[in-house]
């Protein structure tokens, strides 16, 4: 599961909440890594996001957070 604090500079906070990565489920392998591309929305040139992905140790059935640390949103805008 995934749950992400997205803030937008024009609109505020939101949250997203739902089931792994979009249209993926990832298992991962001791010390493997996992990388993908997404995106969000936003209104303004400036926001920011911070989160969580719930996994669980397929070994132990045990749960646990792995926190995604604040990161900013920017875009600088172009001139027509």
């Amino acid at each position: 599961n995934r749950h992400w604090e997205i803030f937008d500079s024009l609109n505020g906070m939101k949250m997203v909440d739902g089931p792994g990565v979009v249209g993926d489920q990832p298992v991962l392998e001791p010390d493997e890594k996992y990388t993908y591309k997404s995106m969000c929305v936003l209104m303004s040139t400036y926001g920011y996001m911070a989160g969580q992905y719930e996994m669980v140790n397929l070994e132990t059935d045990e749960y646990f957070d792995v926190e995604i640390p604040f990161f900013e949103l920017i875009n600088t805008p172009s001139l027509n």
